[in-house]
Formats: structure tokens, sequence, C-alpha cells
């Protein structure tokens, strides 16, 4: 029982006025006399209390009626103050939390008066189907405010639950007063985040009247579901958590929640070990145990609740100071991250976790909180050399803090199936739009009216065709967060020292993309720390600072996303490339390599099972890894390429997609053919003048266009078509931009700007350069989308596009 809890018996029986000492009395004295002095020094008239008890307990003579008063004052204000400590501060609740709290706790409540209503109405309060029902929404909300947490409404909760067991028939009054109640402390934490809970006294009356009413009401109360359910788990097998049915269809939420906050964990504890030493990241990495930790005790899992309980204990021991934060304590915490991560994957069911490994993590675990954690080098990692800095404290005299308004941001859970479903719905509707604008029919009438009811369809066909597209985008900044772990991970496997820079993290993307990217990137990362970036001596030998430095960064560029990975150390090495390329007989015959260029030949490393590792490591050098990653981003309709100059580092460009689904591009015609340029690419269309076209030697032709000088591109010559302008000046250019290269090219008309739905030319169909996919135009007819890069990429290279 807690000191609190102790205080409260011995301040009842002091107002009782008896004349006899209890037992409570004489417990109440032995935990004070156990408890650190310290912990009670900020107590006022402690040591008077402590005095008269003991003078009581060894004369048995009750103190007189003026001292018992006093004390009796005493013994209240204490009360207070100690539970003031107890009651956690609403300061330091995360208000993302609050506020999805609050936002969905209102449907939860409406659902429960229903339920109690129906009860109620219907005469059947003995339905068990309902009743259950009933405790379930309850016992759920007691397991958010214990998160949250809430205290006071955590326990009115756990009374509704225990007098819903105990008594003869469903207690329909009380549970829509406590529904009321619930309501009213909902609306006070909207407007201020720190308000205190209202008055509960009335309501914990009428569910005690209850409770002595039921058979057995004196007998302790049931104990929260989950704990003590469970037998301890035998030394040896594997564990198995199990969960019970009432709370099935709260564990997918669990799973992904959990993973989130662990995921943010590892973000915090990294940013930490990299120099940032706010004690922030390891408060949020607290946080999120405690919040796993509150959720799983409400779900019943054991395992997991002891696990991070553990973990947690560990964390606050580093939060007051009690222990140095070292490196090999971060260690610990990550490896405790990965732990946890597989424990919940025990509860989805793809995971494993030994009853031993539980006992060495808690064995491990409570060394650490000791002190007494072994680092690689055997020394122990003791005491508080360099304790963390603290929160600040708050003068005396100050204010209570500012009213906090939370936002509540709605929000619901939709499958990706559904999803992509509307997805489809939208594009074909733009097909449909498009179709309904070019009709002749429709063309012919010409009413003021109707053009106008026409163009307010198309702008709601777009406005609806961008608010689905937003739907599928997603930012970068879980998948380049997941890549500081990497990187740390296999710069200690590789016995390096690397810094790993990242930009633009919050550059959006489909998420189809983000989800198919996380592997190539690992290729990558894992690539350049262990080939590109050299070793301290290395580095320090080549005149280089010893820490290398690898920089992670997206963008927009010419409607692509460009995504590279840059880092500063040896660089490609062309001659043992070529070497290898040549004893594997990868050179097509007849290759003259004087006149391959580096493009070329650092392209060589994507080719299957192609490596210029000197030795295979458990991190890399089978050669298995980057032709993965050219095939799966050229299966997005992205593309690779690399840069990279000896002794100063490589750069992989990934460019990828925006979307897979909808574009905006500018239909043009070329003979009897029609084709779509992507709007992002294009900077301006013009119609050339005598002196706007030149040839330049060994350029052939060009287009002077604002001061520069570009090539000029016959579409038509390039694709290989029997019809199409020859002459520039009977045509039109258009300028268009991909991968810093401008150009001009020559089309026959530009039929209009309109927006396209990305169609697959089909598996049967080989990859055409130049071009990215197909779209069904408002006739009906298929145009190709034009792949800027690809077309600029096979221009330079004077050669045409087979095959379309």
């Amino acid at each position: 029982m807690s000191i609190r809890k102790q205080y409260e018996e011995v301040s009842s029986f002091f107002a009782s006025n008896q004349e006899e000492p209890q037992e409570s009395v004489s417990a109440f004295l032995a935990t004070l006399q156990e408890t650190d002095p310290a912990a009670l020094s900020h107590l006022e008239g402690i040591e008077e209390i402590l005095h008269v008890l003991r003078e009581w307990m060894e004369t048995g003579k009750k103190p007189e009626e003026g001292t018992f008063q006093d004390l009796e004052k005493k013994m209240a204000e204490i009360l207070r103050r100690l539970q003031e400590e107890e009651t956690p501060a609403m300061e330091e609740i995360d208000s993302e939390l609050l506020g999805m709290f609050l936002s969905e706790c209102r449907s939860s409540l409406q659902e429960l008066e229903e339920t109690v209503l129906h009860l109620d109405q219907e005469g059947d309060s003995e339905n068990q189907e309902e009743i259950s029902e009933a405790r379930r929404i309850i016992h759920t909300f007691k397991g958010e405010c214990g998160v949250i947490p809430l205290p006071e409404a955590q326990k009115l909760c756990h009374l509704a639950e225990t007098m819903i067991d105990k008594a003869a028939r469903f207690p329909v009054d009380p549970i829509l007063g406590l529904i009321d109640w619930l309501r009213r402390y909902v609306d006070l934490l909207v407007e201020d985040s720190h308000a205190p809970a209202p008055d509960s006294s009335e309501l914990r009356a009428s569910f005690e009247g209850i409770l002595k009413e039921g058979e057995d009401a004196g007998d302790s109360q049931p104990s929260v579901p989950g704990a003590g359910e469970a037998s301890t788990p035998p030394p040896g097998g594997t564990i198995e958590i199990e969960v019970e049915e009432d709370f099935l269809e709260n564990v997918p939420e669990f799973i992904s929640e959990s993973l989130g906050h662990l995921a943010d964990a590892e973000a915090a504890l990294l940013e930490y070990d990299q120099g940032d030493k706010d004690i922030e990241h390891i408060n949020l990495t607290f946080r999120a145990f405690h919040t796993i930790k509150g959720v799983a005790g409400f779900l019943g899992l054991t395992p997991i609740v002891q696990f991070a309980h553990n973990t947690e204990a560990l964390l606050d021991e580093v939060r007051k100071g009690n222990l140095e934060c070292t490196s090999t304590y971060i260690d610990l915490f990550l490896q405790a991250c990965d732990a946890l991560k597989r424990l919940v994957g025990v509860v989805e069911g793809n995971q494993t976790f030994s009853n031993a490994e539980l006992d060495h993590w808690n064995h491990l675990l409570s060394q650490a909180i000791e002190g007494k954690l072994e680092t690689a080098s055997g020394k122990t990692a003791q005491g508080a050399a360099t304790p963390l800095p603290s929160a600040p404290t708050k003068p005396s005299g100050q204010t209570s803090p500012k009213k906090k308004r939370i936002k509540i941001d709605t929000s619901i859970k939709v499958s990706t199936r559904r999803l992509d479903r509307l997805i489809d719905m939208v594009g074909e509707l733009v097909i449909a739009q498009s179709m309904i604008n070019q009709d002749p029919q429709i063309q012919s009438i010409r009413t003021q009216r109707f053009t106008r009811n026409l163009g307010q369809v198309s702008k709601i066909t777009r406005d609806l065709q961008e608010a689905a597209m937003s739907l599928r985008m997603v930012t970068l900044k879980a998948t380049f967060q997941k890549m500081v772990r990497l990187v740390r991970d296999v710069a200690g496997k590789a016995h390096k020292q690397v810094h790993l820079e990242i930009h633009g993290e919050d550059t959006e993307l489909d998420r189809t993309v983000v989800e198919e990217i996380g592997d190539p990137l690992v290729h990558m990362i894992r690539n350049a720390v262990d080939h590109g970036i050299e070793t301290p001596e290395e580095r320090i030998a080549a005149g280089k600072d010893p820490t290398g430095t690898l920089t992670l960064s997206a963008y927009h560029q010419g409607g692509s996303i460009v995504i590279e990975i840059q880092d500063d150390g040896r660089g490609l090495d062309k001659e043992k490339i070529l070497a290898k390329a040549q004893e594997r007989n990868c050179l097509p015959p007849g290759t003259k390599i004087s006149e391959l260029r580096d493009q070329q030949i650092f392209n060589m490393v994507f080719l299957p099972g192609f490596s210029t590792a000197d030795k295979v490591t458990d991190i890399s050098g089978r050669g298995v890894g980057m032709d993965v990653v050219r095939k799966n981003i050229e299966a997005l309709r992205g593309k690779v390429e690399i840069n990279s100059k000896k002794g100063e580092g490589t750069t992989f460009f990934m460019r990828l997609p925006l979307t897979l689904a909808i574009i905006d591009g500018m239909v043009v015609r070329i003979g009897k053919e029609r084709y779509v340029i992507p709007t992002l690419a294009i900077i301006q269309s013009f119609q050339a003048k005598p002196e706007h076209i030149q040839s330049v030697m060994e350029k052939g032709e060009t287009v002077k266009v604002q001061g520069q000088i570009l090539p000029l591109i016959r579409l038509k010559d390039l694709f290989e078509l029997r019809e199409g302008v020859e002459d520039p000046f009977e045509g039109l250019l258009i300028n268009v931009e991909a991968n810093n290269k401008r150009a001009c090219l020559l089309v026959d008309e530009i039929l209009g700007q309109q927006q396209v739905v990305i169609k697959s030319l089909g598996k049967g169909t080989k990859p055409i350069q130049g071009v990215t996919g197909g779209a069904i135009l408002g006739d009906g007819k298929v145009a190709l989308i034009l792949d800027i890069s690809g077309i600029l990429e096979a221009a330079s290279a004077n050669r045409p596009m087979q095959g379309v």
C-alpha cells in the first residue's frame, strides 16, 4: 500500500475519534520509518506527526484534543501534497495524444449512452450481450484514461465496471450519470488541457451505495484485466500472448501505434547519440514505452507490460540524472526497441520470443538500473558523472499554466483497398469528363449557360481528383528516419565514423512509391557506408575529416521526385570496374573501352552479381543488391543514375514519378500520332522564327531561347515516324527540362492540356526508353506518355526509340 493510501486510512481513523490506535497506525509508522528520509523531508510537520504517533503507540494514551486537532490539520495538508505529487502533470501529456483521445471519446460515450438507454427502454436489463457491450466500452475508456493519464476518470470507470459486475440489475441511472460527468470533463479538457476533473463525490456515493447492496460488496474489487490473469511463464519454450475476444478489435490499432511509438523513440535516441543532448529526447522515449505499457495493460498483454515497465524504469533513472546516458545505454535502449517490436510481432503472429529471452532482458534491465551494465570493453557504466539537464523548476509565486486549448482533428481509418478503388474510379471519371468535353455533339451546343455548367463540372472533377490524389500522398519522413538507425548500425560493424544528414524529409510521394523504395534505399545506404566511406585512418591519410558525411536528400525536379544519396568517400574506381567487367565478360563484343563514357562505366555496377569488393562480409559484397535496386526503381517508372569522382565521393540519384495515377499533360500531335508531355516538364512553347534556329558544328541543330543554345529534337525522327513536319517553322517548339538538361521538341500541333490517367502498357510490352505509360484520351484513342528524361538521353546518344 502506498504512503498516500496509508495517510488516508490514518486520517479517517483520527476523524473517527477512537481511543485506541489500530493496526493501520502501526503499519503507517513502519512504512514511514523504512522510507528514505529525503523523500519525506519536504513534507512540513512530518517529524511532529511521527513523534505523536510513536508516543501514542507506546503509551496507548490518546493525544490531547488540541494536539489531536492540530495533528489532523497537518495530516490533511500532507495528504493534499501527496495527492498532487502522485497526480501526473498535464503539462507532460502529449497534446496530440490528448487531442486524439478527445476526438474519439465523444463517439464512444454516444455509443455507451445508446446501449444504456436501450437497456432501460426495453426493460431487458439482464440482456447479457448488451451489458457486456456497455462494460467493454467503459473498460476501453478506462484503459485510454490510464494512458493519457486522467486518473480520476480512470478510477470512476473502474468503479463503474465493478458496479456492473456486482449489481443485481444493470445500474442504468449511475452509468448515465458517469456519461454526463465524462462529457463535462471532456468539454473542460478541450478548453484547457490543465483543467481539473469536475467534482465526483456525488457520483462516487451512488456507485458505492449500489456496491454495498450487492453480494460481497465489501470484498476487494476485481483487478485490472490482464493483471494476474496469466500465470508465470515457464522457464523454457516460447511466449504465447493471447488477447481476450472482447479486445481483438483493438489489437490492429495497438500494433500500428506501438510500432509508430517505437520508431519515434528510435529517432529520438539516435538524435541524442549524435550529439543533441536535449533531455526531451529521453523524455520522448520514456513516454513511448509508458504509452505502450498502458495500452498493453488494458489489453492484458502481460509480457509486453513487464518488458515496457522495466525499460521505462531504466529510462526514468536516466531522466532523473541517476545514470549517465552513455553510448552503451543508447545501444541497450535501441536493442530494447527491437525486442519490444518482436514482442508486438508475437501478438500479430509473425514473430517468436522465448521465455529465456524475456528473463534475460528483465535481468539485464535490472542490472542496468543498478548501474552495473557491462560495456563492450568490460568496464562498468556506473554512476551519474554528467547528470542530464533537468526541466526548469517553477519559480515560487508563479501563476498557474496558461490555458491550452486542445485542437481536435477527427480522423478515420480506411483500408488501402478501398482507397485504391476510389482513386481508380476518380481516374475513370477524369477520362469520362474528357470524353464529354471533346464529344462533337456536345461541342455543337454553344449556349452560355451550358458552357458555364460544363466548366463547373470540369472544375469539380479537377478538385475531386486533387483531393483523391492527396489521400495517396505521404511524406518520406518515416522512410528516411529508418536510415538513421541503419547508418549507425552499419558504421559500427564496419568500424567507421559516419554522420548522416537528411534534407527534404517532408517531401510527399505516392504511398505505393514510398513503400517500394525502402529496400532500394537500404541497399544503397549500406553500400555507401561499407564501400564508399573510408575508415578513419584512411580518411586522415587522405587529408579528410575522420568522420565521413552521408547526405540523404529529396526534392522536386521537372515533374519528378529526386532522392539523392551522396557520400564524401573514395568514389567509384573506373579502372577496377572495367577490369571486373572484362573478367566477367560483361562488355558487348566489339566494345571500345576508350569510347565508353563515365556514365556507361558506372552503370555496370547494376549488372546482376557484379561486385568489386575484395571480400564478402555480412554487410555487402555479394553483388546481389544493386541490380535489384534498378529493377525495383524501373518497375515504378523511375530510374537510377550515378555521378562519382575518385577520391571525392559518389552520388546516386533516384528519379521517381510524383504519382502513379493521374498527371496533368500537354497533348501534342506528330503526324497521325498523339503523345502526352507532362506539364511539369514544360517550360514554354513557341512558334520558331529564323533567328531561333542555328546549326552548331558537332552539335547539330540548335535553338536559341532566352540567351541559351538548346538542342533541337525532332520527335518524328526519334520515333521513326513516317509522317510529321520537317520544317521547324511549320510546327511548334516545346522547351522542356529534365535532370537539369533542356531541349526543344519539334511537334506538329498542340491539341490542348488535360488531366490523363496513367495506364500501364501491359506485361507483354517491353520497356521503351522515353515512354512512361499510356493514356486514354477524350475520343477513346490511346496516347503514349513521354518520359522527358529518357527522350533527352536517347537524343544525346543519337539513337532512335525502338518499338514506339
